[in-house]
């Protein structure tokens, strides 16, 4: 159920990148709203059928947050650097595993 309700998602916002209207939109959403649509977009972004649409959007967003009160950059650089470190860890796990694959066939 979790997955369709992101696809939903996904497909109002393409619909709102299509029409043109998604920047009017982000510029009427709050600090708090902008927040979750940012921790939206750091958790799918990996989703490759989402990553086009995700990309579009979180430039749109940026651009969209330069007039926008430093909180919202604040919060925007934290979730940026959050995924950084995950995706970190992913490699070294990955890398991990890698080895022991390795050990296991010798």
């Amino acid at each position: 159920m979790n997955s369709r309700k992101n696809e939903v998602l996904i497909s109002l916002l393409e619909e709102l990148l299509q029409r043109g209207v998604f920047e009017m939109v982000v510029r009427k959403m709050n600090t708090s709203e902008l927040i979750l649509l940012m921790n939206f977009i750091a958790k799918h972004i990996i989703v490759g059928k989402f990553q086009e649409t995700l990309i579009e959007t979180l430039n749109k967003v940026l651009d969209e947050a330069k007039g926008k009160e430093g909180d919202f950059l604040e919060e925007i650089d934290r979730v940026l650097d959050e995924e950084i470190e995950i995706e970190k860890e992913i490699e070294e796990i990955c890398g991990s595993l890698e080895c022991i694959r390795n050990c296991q066939e010798f």
